[in-house]
């Protein structure tokens, strides 16, 4: 047997036996096993995962799988391992399928057509057996980048069996089209995919309240529960392996409050998000958010089954490609960088600031640039989409993001305390900082808080 006829004689047998198929990697790493090769030669053909998660998470995953096949079909105790793949699988072949005498006048065994499809098609065909339900999902096609992100959100739900994940971020980041791509990518691994958004700027309508969320979720999936409330879908989410995705979470999060609360009536979105984190089942809750609500907050870690993400900019050959993909712009390095610098390398915003530069500055990006020296040009929505982000705030995160504008360097919070001494007291102080970081308006690490250089732009002009 041959690399590909090993791998297809494998992948029948998971689809016959298990129902199962292999992912990308996986073939990958199957392949490259049986031609002989080291985890290393195998990574450089598959870049979009680091060479330690292959060999630490991956291959021994692929290993086991491959021995509880064999040792069942076999029915004695077979060990798969990188070193020792060919003998198991070529012992199973005989096994299964014996090979004629020489003598015998029998016509050699040669494949069935189904079976002599192409491990794309075989994947292809797991995929429409899933139940998926795409919502309004906007397009991908041009979906830029993110090649990391999306291996390690991989990683994190397919590997780790995270039960909720959160990507979180600044208008116009790429929150609920990295969801779509991710959600792609997993489709193949879930048996029901359903995406929702609850922005009435994507859907058109207004939020969808608890109880007619549930339903919608639960309503047309492939054996519906017996009862669409809460409880009845943890059940289905325990029996059935799916994946749910909820966009623009903040649609239904009270504003004029500090940042994380349920706005009256839809309180039952905290209900679901502490009973998908704290219950055992086997799906996944994806949702996209502004702001971080206090649920997720209280439960997420680095080993917990629940992660946040918050998605940064596009780096600078994302943002390339970006342009590239609307016609051909004139820059130099620095030209980008201070483009990505000014825009937080944030994709909606530099779609629009494309645009404006096709259209008014005959494609040349330093010109746009030298428009309004060392200044940000709100082009576009860009202006309107930071309005409405600082129109949720409080009086109290409107004086902490001015004076951080007017200061324009990382703080301390024992500096920003000193800045609004008389008017916000010290306990206090630090919930409206958290507040302002759950919102994605306020960077933080372990010394120092600072404003992104759109907003102190936008403070600086308008508040």
């Amino acid at each position: 047997m041959d690399a590909d006829e090993a791998l297809r004689f494998i992948e029948d047998l998971l689809h016959t036996q298990r129902n199962k198929s292999l992912n990308d990697l996986q073939r990958t790493i199957f392949r490259g096993t049986w031609l002989g090769k080291s985890y290393k030669e195998i990574q450089q053909e598959y870049r979009q995962v680091g060479l330690d998660h292959m060999m630490r998470n991956v291959g021994p995953k692929l290993w086991k799988l491959l021995t509880d096949l064999v040792s069942e079909l076999l029915d004695e105790a077979t060990e798969v391992r990188k070193d020792s793949l060919r003998g198991p699988i070529e012992r199973l072949r005989d096994r299964l399928l014996p090979q004629p005498d020489a003598t015998d006048d029998v016509a050699p065994f040669s494949w069935d057509k189904s079976e002599l499809d192409s491990v794309e098609d075989l994947w292809n065909s797991q995929s429409l057996n899933c139940y998926q339900d795409w919502g309004a999902a906007p397009d991908v096609t041009l979906f830029q980048g993110r090649i990391q992100e999306l291996a390690d959100l991989y990683q994190w739900i397919e590997d780790e069996g995270c039960r909720l994940v959160a990507l979180v971020g600044t208008a116009g980041i790429g929150k609920t089209e990295l969801s779509v791509k991710l959600a792609e990518r997993l489709r193949d691994r879930f048996e029901v995919v359903v995406w929702r958004s609850l922005s009435p700027t994507l859907t058109g309508q207004p939020p969808a309240l608890p109880p007619d969320l549930l339903f919608d979720l639960v309503q047309d999936v492939p054996d519906p529960p017996p009862r669409s409330d809460l409880s009845g879908c943890i059940d289905y989410w325990r029996k059935h392996r799916c994946l749910i995705v909820l966009d623009g979470l903040e649609a239904v999060l009270q504003s004029k409050v500090l940042s994380g609360e349920f706005q009256p009536g839809y309180e039952g979105y905290g209900d679901l998000l502490r009973r998908v984190c704290d219950t055992h089942h086997q799906s996944c809750l994806l949702i996209t958010s502004r702001e971080k609500p206090r649920e997720i907050e209280a439960r997420e870690g680095d080993k917990a089954p629940v992660r946040s993400h918050t998605v940064p900019g596009l780096n600078l050959e994302d943002v390339q490609n970006l342009f590239a993909s609307r016609g051909t712009f004139f820059a130099s390095e620095q030209d980008w960088r201070s483009l990505i610098h000014h825009y937080e390398g944030n994709p909606r915003f530099l779609q629009q600031v494309a645009t404006t530069i096709a259209n008014a500055f005959g494609r040349d990006v330093s010109r746009f640039l030298n428009y309004q020296p060392n200044k940000t040009v709100f082009v576009g929505d860009i202006r309107r989409a930071l309005e409405q982000q600082v129109s949720r705030l409080t009086y109290p995160e409107v004086t902490v993001i001015r004076e951080l504008a007017r200061y324009q360097e990382p703080a301390t919070l024992e500096e920003v305390q000193q800045f609004v001494t008389s008017s916000i007291s010290p306990p206090h102080l630090l919930e409206v900082l958290l507040s302002l970081v759950r919102r994605s308006l306020l960077n933080s690490n372990s010394a120092s808080y600072s404003l992104p250089s759109l907003m102190i732009e936008y403070v600086a002009e308008h508040l």
